[in-house]
C-alpha cells in the first residue's frame, strides 16, 4: 500500500512540475529578432539599427511583465502588460488582461503579428545600448530614406 501511495504521489507531483513549467519556457527576456513588414523581412536590424533594441518583452512569473518599444524620437516606452500561456499559444495582453495578440511559441521563439509579423528570441540579457545613439541613428536613417 505504501508502495502504491508513493507511486501516486510521484505521479501527481510529476504532473504539476509539468503544467507549472510551461509557463518558464515562456517566462524572461525576449527581444526582437525579425520583422516583416509590407513583404520585405528584416533580420536582427532595421537600416542599422538592431531589432532587440527597438522592441522587446520582459514576461515575469504570475502572467505580468514590460513591453519596451522605442516609438521614433522619444525615449524607449515602457508599458505594463499581463501575458498567459495555454500550450504553444501565449497571449500577450494590456495591463488590464485585455486587448490581447496571441504569439506562437516555436523553436525557442514567439512569433506574432502587431500590425506586422514580428519574431522574438529568449535572451539571457538585454542588449546594452545608448538611447541617444540610436535616436541618432534612426532619425539618420529616417531621413535618407526621404
Amino acid at each position: 500500500m505504501k508502495k502504491i501511495a508513493l507511486i501516486v504521489m510521484a505521479a501527481v507531483i510529476a504532473c504539476i512540475c509539468m503544467v507549472s513549467c510551461g509557463g518558464s519556457d515562456v517566462e524572461g527576456k525576449w527581444e526582437c529578432c525579425k520583422v516583416i513588414q509590407g513583404g520585405t523581412t528584416y533580420e536582427d536590424t532595421y537600416n542599422g539599427v538592431p531589432l532587440g533594441v527597438v522592441f522587446r518583452f520582459d514576461l515575469k512569473s504570475g502572467g505580468k511583465g514590460t513591453m519596451y518599444a522605442f516609438s521614433g524620437t522619444n525615449d524607449l516606452d515602457e508599458t505594463a502588460l499581463t501575458w498567459e500561456a495555454d500550450g504553444d499559444t501565449v497571449k500577450i495582453m494590456d495591463e488590464n488582461g485585455k486587448n490581447g495578440e496571441d504569439f506562437k511559441l516555436s523553436g525557442g521563439k514567439l512569433s506574432g503579428k502587431i500590425g506586422f509579423e514580428v519574431e522574438m528570441k529568449k535572451v539571457d540579457k538585454f542588449q546594452d545600448f545608448d538611447i541617444d545613439e540610436l535616436k541618432e541613428s534612426i532619425l539618420a536613417n529616417m531621413t535618407e530614406e526621404n
